[in-house]
């Protein structure tokens, strides 16, 4: 066999086997799939503007297509919506690549001026595709935007807090007095007007809840969170007479005196005299019969809810 024919034969040979290698590496996949199996997502919505009236709907279109502009028929889609309710939370488009759902208003009391509903893909089709998403105008009467200031602001237990809303805002202006204001100082008390004080009968955190109304029934809810320390408990203070008692002798006490700080009144006077004797009110009276030193102890209750007590030793002589 001449040696030019071998060798023409080898090159040919080894021109087919690299012809066989290349055309294997060209036909294994994408581990990930190629780009072309992604979706095109459309959404549109009639009515695009919705009354805030909770009741109000508008219909959303979705629709879906492949890479090649055709219809994607039972493509999986999961839906949300920042503001408002949806009909359902997930569809699957029909035959001819759509899929519709409804979209109900917020009520007037939801303070948002547009409603973002999102549109995401499920499934082997979806896993190149983003989620596509529409907004929906909301109109209504103004919402209050309430706004909470306090003095002090890290009140002590029994300390009067001021708390004012007077920064609130209706459509950008101040609310004054087309706004009713009603406050909720952590389940222990409440109030009403633009400025208020209170007195926190308890150390420990708070969460203090204001809800602005306007005129048109519109309401909005600010809270803040407050720390309130341990108070300074003031002097309860008694005096008796004569100083110098004996057996047999009326002796009286008197807590007239007693003068609690900022307006807080003592409400409830009670006596224990030392000797199984009793008494109440501002003032009270007893007589011992025995020589020898009694505690005798006062406890008050004031108008804030406070408990206080102080006792005194009495010293009996023989008459």
């Amino acid at each position: 066999m001449p040696r030019s024919f071998v060798a023409r034969a080898a090159v040919l040979a080894t021109a087919l086997v690299a012809s066989a290698c290349s055309t294997d590496r060209q036909s294994i996949p994408s581990p990930t799939g190629p780009s072309e199996f992604g979706l095109s997502i459309r959404m549109t919505a009639s009515p695009q503007l919705l009354p805030r009236d909770g009741a109000s709907a508008s219909v959303i279109t979705i629709e879906v297509s492949d890479a090649e502009r055709k219809p994607a028929a039972g493509q999986r889609l999961l839906l949300s919506s920042t503001a408002g309710s949806l009909s359902a939370s997930e569809v699957m488009t029909g035959s001819d690549g759509r899929a519709t759902v409804q979209l109900t208003a917020p009520p007037v009391n939801q303070g948002v001026d547009t409603a973002l509903v999102e549109a995401t893909p499920v499934g082997l089709n979806g896993q190149n595709s983003a989620s596509r998403s529409l907004s929906i105008g909301l109109v209504g009467p103004a919402f209050p935007v309430p706004l909470i200031d306090m003095t002090p602001s890290s009140p002590r237990r029994f300390e009067i807090t001021n708390f004012d809303a007077s920064g609130t805002t209706l459509g950008g202006s101040p609310c004054g007095s087309d706004c009713s204001y009603s406050w909720d100082f952590g389940g222990e008390g409440t109030a009403s007007g633009q400025i208020v004080s209170y007195r926190f009968l308890n150390e420990g955190n708070y969460l203090v809840r204001l809800v602005v109304t306007s005129k048109d029934g519109v309401s909005q809810t600010k809270s803040r969170s407050v720390t309130v320390g341990s108070g300074t408990n003031y002097l309860t203070e008694f005096t008796f007479s004569p100083i110098n008692p004996k057996v047999g002798d009326v002796v009286r006490f008197d807590a007239r005196g007693i003068v609690p700080p900022d307006g807080v009144t003592i409400k409830d006077y009670q006596w224990d005299f030392g000797d199984g004797a009793s008494g109440s009110g501002v003032t009270a009276s007893t007589t011992y019969g025995a020589i020898r030193t009694y505690t005798v102890r006062l406890t008050t209750v004031d108008s804030s809810g406070r408990t206080l007590q102080t006792t005194k030793n009495i010293t009996i002589a023989a008459p």
